[in-house]
């Protein structure tokens, strides 16, 4: 029994820092101060929290996805999400973790709902791809059309300057 114990334990970690590993190759950690960098600046810009809020929930479902790889089965993987959460819970939050989504937010039952699913580990569309490049490419545009060219100043016309001074 004992042993049972430390072979699930041992595992769990395996797969926890498989899941951390995920983030430090994703560069997870510099675009999450970059992130808050931009909210401390745009603090007033409701897009600015929203941005955070966001990058934070995809980089914990995109490492979900190799914490899954690592352990196998995804109903395991989900239960230790939960025990992570209560772990939070247990130390009255002292132990704050954004993207566990203890803090009332609704994003660790949206990581355990797509764990459970299994839809999100699949590869992504071809069309959704070309979707998404075919409107960045029409964002880049738009903003390129409605850039303001610099002009030079008028010069004076000769003619108009001579008619206006006999005037």
């Amino acid at each position: 029994h004992l042993r049972a114990d430390r072979d699930r334990v041992f595992g769990e970690r395996h797969d926890l820092l498989a899941h951390e590993a995920a983030h430090v190759r994703r560069r997870d950690p510099l675009v999450s101060f970059i992130a808050h960098v931009n909210r401390c600046v745009f603090w007033f810009n409701p897009l600015a929290w929203w941005l955070e809020r966001a990058l934070t929930a995809n980089a914990e479902h995109a490492c979900d996805e190799a914490g899954v790889r690592a352990m196998g089965e995804t109903r395991r993987y989900a239960d230790v999400l939960l025990d992570l959460a209560a772990a939070v819970r247990s130390h009255h939050g002292r132990v704050n973790w954004q993207g566990v989504g203890v803090n009332g937010s609704g994003l660790l039952g949206r990581r355990i709902d797509r764990v459970l699913s299994g839809d999100a580990f699949g590869p992504v569309q071809r069309w959704r791809s070309a979707a998404i490049a075919v409107a960045c490419a029409g964002v880049i545009a738009g903003v390129a059309a409605c850039r303001q060219r610099a002009t030079e100043p008028l010069r004076e016309d000769p003619e108009v300057a001579a008619q206006m001074a006999a005037q």
